[in-house]
């Protein structure tokens, strides 16, 4: 008899996931690194065009490095995940579907960030952002 892990939408509601705020391995300080923009009003957000507030699995690396995994969902033709110590050699897409704050949605291909700095894929590119980084203390003596 085949058994079935249960699926996302068993598991846990959904395949969606609110972006918290709690992301690992930044370069960064976060402005709020436990709720991200939660809470929050759109004005606090750098730029609501570009600051990622929904993505699906496959944009983001799952627990940090080194024993970080990354999971291919759209478009997959082989195994759908693929450990941290693997991904240079896998030749798959990472395709996410992605809301943004300003409301517009899109098809993002995150493979490239994903491949060359996995330890640090949530760095802004020209296409998203993913975290606001905390302002230098602007108080003076």
């Amino acid at each position: 008899m085949l058994e079935f892990k249960p699926t996302n939408w068993k598991a846990v509601g959904g395949s969606y996931k609110y972006n918290t705020g709690e992301l690992e391995y930044t370069r960064f300080a976060m402005e709020d690194p436990v709720n991200g923009m939660a809470n929050k009003k759109t004005c606090w957000v750098p730029d609501p065009t570009l600051y990622i507030l929904i993505h699906e699995p496959p944009a983001r690396a799952y627990m940090g490095p080194p024993q970080g995994w990354f999971v291919h969902w759209h478009y997959a033709r082989g195994p759908t995940d693929v450990p941290q110590s693997q991904l240079e050699h896998d030749p798959q897409q990472f395709i996410s579907p992605v809301l943004f704050v300003d409301g517009h949605v899109a098809r993002h291909d995150f493979t490239k960030t994903l491949h060359n700095d996995p330890s640090y894929s949530f760095e802004p590119t020209k296409d998203w952002i993913w975290y606001k980084p905390a302002q230098p203390n602007q108080s003076g003596p």
